[in-house]
């Protein structure tokens, strides 16, 4: 009988295969490790060159630093003529896949330092990363981060706000150069003691002073508040903005019901006057609405209404103190020579006496005491029937007699 053969692994085999991975994770896992910190510190230092070249083409204006980065934070540090490009790594910027790197990236500085000539313009990379993580093209330098915190400025000296200094309780006005500002401008602030107020604070910061992780972190502090209160007044600002936009609808609803019961008031009110009108007009003699209408369409053609005889001129426009009436010799001569009653009577201006008075006369007011004889034939008492009308206008005709005060200006 043949014995069966039994498979797998035996002991011994197991302990070379896991020592043969342990070998390999311990070299394979520091490497990757490695990689992608490097990976991530080329990535940030890609951003600050970025920036560094708009520094040099706007050399003239204030260029913002990226923010947001996920590696890093940028910031522009020196002065105007000689600028540098501060780049603080993260903590995030080191890998940590399975166990934690020798060496670490996070807290390390590099700084681009810009160097001129009249050919071209180069930055000059320098960090105090460790040798196994810089970059190419950068060099290593022990205190590249380290620069000293400036002396509180003194009258005589160049001026520049330093949040450090303020960041430790003490004097924001620094002696030292500023980033990009008017020294002038920039010394007399300081000499007020005053701050150089958000539009300025920028262009104002002092250039080559050490920023230490703790007063960092203060600044941060300092900097978060300030921009939650930013965030704040924004918000408020925006609540302002919606509330007017509100109030504005609000008003804008409110004329609209004003305005609509304008409208209906006023059509409300034409209602009633056209009813009243209409039974004004149903309760006019009859003709008298004809001559209404014929004398509105001569109203309304724009022609004068001189020369309208006086009976055609409706009672509604004879009331009217504007309507005036006069004497026409010339209609009246017409009349009686058509055997008509001598009526001169017609719409239209007259001089010297008061417009008001020929009308008012037309209407029937007496005049006692005037007479023919007087130059006064135009009362009721003598014209008040056809017969004495004709009989003054034949008298005027015949004698040539001219009715005082109330013949029609000549056109």
């Amino acid at each position: 009988m043949n014995k069966a053969h039994q498979k797998g692994f035996t002991l011994l085999e197991i302990m070379v295969t896991v020592a043969i991975v342990g070998i390999l994770a311990a070299i394979a896992i520091p490497i990757y490790n490695n990689y992608i910190t490097k990976t991530r510190i080329a990535d940030a230092l890609t951003h600050g060159r970025v920036y560094a070249g708009k520094v040099t083409i706007d050399k003239e204006d204030v260029v913002e630093a990226p923010s947001g980065l996920e590696y890093s934070k940028i910031k522009l540090a020196g002065s105007q003529k000689k600028p540098r490009v501060r780049i603080k790594l993260k903590k995030t910027i080191d890998s940590t896949v399975l166990m934690d790197p020798d060496d670490r990236a996070g807290g390390k500085v590099i700084v681009l330092s810009e160097e001129s000539s009249d050919a071209s313009v180069q930055w000059v990379c320098t960090t105090n990363l460790p040798q196994a993580l810089i970059p190419e093209g950068c060099t290593y330098e022990e205190g590249v981060g380290q620069r000293k915190l400036l002396a509180e400025w003194t009258e005589g000296n160049e001026a520049c706000w330093s949040p450090e200094r303020v960041a430790r309780g003490e004097s924001g006005w620094a002696a030292g150069p500023c980033t990009l500002c008017d020294q002038t401008g920039t010394q007399g602030t300081a000499n007020s003691g005053n701050h150089p107020g958000a539009a300025k604070v920028h262009g104002a910061t002092c250039s080559g002073q050490y920023i230490d992780d703790e007063t960092l972190a203060k600044i941060e502090v300092a900097e978060a508040e300030a921009a939650k209160v930013e965030a704040a007044e924004a918000e408020a600002a925006k609540v302002e903005a919606a509330e007017a936009e509100a109030a504005k609808v609000e008003a804008a609803r409110v004329a609209e019901e004003a305005e609509e019961a304008r409208v209906a008031e006023e059509a409300e009110a034409a209602r009633v006057a056209e009813e009243a009108e209409a039974a004004r007009v149903a309760g006019l003699p009859p003709g008298e609405a004809e001559r209404e209408e014929a004398w509105d369409r001569l109203i309304e053609s724009g022609e004068s209404t001189d020369g309208t005889p006086w009976a055609e001129v409706p009672a509604k426009a004879q009331e009217d103190d504007n309507v005036t009436a006069c004497w026409d010799q010339k209609v009246s001569q017409v009349s009686l020579a058509a055997d008509g009653d001598g009526s001169g009577w017609v719409a239209g201006p007259h001089a010297p006496a008061p417009q008001r008075g020929t009308s008012r006369t037309m209407r029937g007011v007496r005049y006692a005491g005037r007479d023919l004889a007087n130059g006064f034939p135009l009362s009721a008492a003598y014209l008040g029937t056809t017969a004495l009308r004709r009989t003054f206008a034949a008298a005027v005709y015949n004698s040539d007699v001219r009715p005082m005060g109330f013949v029609c200006v000549p056109k």
